[in-house]
């Protein structure tokens, strides 16, 4: 049986990296925020997301350390 990924509840967003699939494909330096169905993907400075990634696509997310201050 297949594990069952398990997921930060925040609705914070994040500055940092998030890679997908189909074909692996990724961005860079934006603001990510989670949702119950996935992931919000926004641009730097932007106040409305430009996609919406779900969490079956989701490979990797890569936090800045910035943001742990």
């Amino acid at each position: 049986m297949a594990e069952k990924k398990t997921y930060i509840k925040s609705a914070q967003k994040r500055k940092g990296k998030i890679v997908y699939t189909p074909p692996e494909k990724s961005f860079t330096d934006v603001n990510i925020e989670e949702t119950d169905h996935g992931f919000k993907i926004y641009r730097l400075n932007e106040s409305r997301p430009f996609t919406v990634i779900p969490h079956s696509s989701v490979r990797q997310i890569l936090y800045k350390r910035d943001d742990y201050k």
